[in-house]
């Protein structure tokens, strides 16, 4: 009986035993997943990839088109007297006698007298100077400062009629026939423009008769034929012109051959 009893509780271990290795050997049949698998994108769903190569084509787009428009703009700077002025417009005839328009904003900066605040104040028939964006398709000038003609150095072109090595001053005559004296000054930059286009340090004691020249300065404010130049230029290769050269006296120039 004893016997029996301990064979019985052997085959009860046993089954146990047996029944532990099995459930054991279905769990280790299951598969195992260390992280959630990325589910495939709908048809409706756009990638990521081609959202951003979207958005980097719509960047390369708006920079294009910035680059376009700042190439029709550039600095330009106009000296002209004003012939009309209405509210946020000015019509001008330059230098050249072109007909140009200015037009300004509540940026633009009036530099003209103390007592100038506005578009307003600026004067018919007088010349001022205009710094701004010029626009090369509407050939419009957006003002951003406005400055009187007392600040705008002058220039004259023309042939050397005579010197005044004393005084260290020479006249000059432009196509027109006008003469003005030109006064060179120890702080005058004087440079002589080569045939190959390089600017040379030049002087008085080089200049000549019957050679052409281009003075920037300012006029005298007691001598309206005298400016004083603050640049002067002589050409080594370009002569001055018929027109010029009619203007001066023969036996000067054949005096200075």
């Amino acid at each position: 009986m004893r016997k029996q009893k301990i064979i019985i509780k052997s085959g009860v271990m046993g089954l146990f035993l047996i029944l532990i290795a099995l459930l054991t050997t279905n769990y280790s049949l299951q598969p195992s997943f260390a992280a959630t698998p990325t589910p495939a994108p709908s048809r409706n769903e756009v990638p990521q990839e081609a959202a951003d190569l979207e958005k980097i084509q719509r960047i390369k787009n708006l920079v294009a088109s910035k680059v376009a428009e700042l190439n029709l703009v550039e600095k330009r700077g106009i000296i002209g007297t004003i012939r009309e002025v209405t509210n946020m417009k000015i019509v001008v005839t330059d230098l050249k006698g072109n007909s140009r328009q200015i037009d300004v904003d509540e940026l633009t900066k009036f530099n003209v007298s103390k007592t100038t605040s506005g578009i307003s104040d600026l004067k018919k028939g007088t010349t001022y100077s205009f710094v701004g964006l010029y626009n090369k398709e509407t050939q419009i000038l957006l003002a951003r400062s406005i400055n009187s003609a007392s600040s705008i150095p002058a220039h004259f072109e023309g042939a050397i009629v005579s010197l005044d090595k004393s005084q260290y001053q020479l006249e000059v005559v432009n196509e027109k026939g006008e003469k003005r004296k030109v006064d060179i000054q120890n702080s005058t930059k004087t440079s002589l423009a080569a045939a190959e286009g390089d600017l040379l340090k030049s002087g008085f004691s080089k200049l000549s008769v019957n050679e052409r020249i281009l003075a920037i300065g300012f006029w005298d404010k007691k001598d309206s034929n005298l400016i004083a130049a603050i640049r002067v230029i002589h050409f080594e290769d370009v002569p001055p012109s018929k027109q010029m050269q009619s203007h001066i006296p023969v036996d000067t120039i054949e005096k200075e051959k």
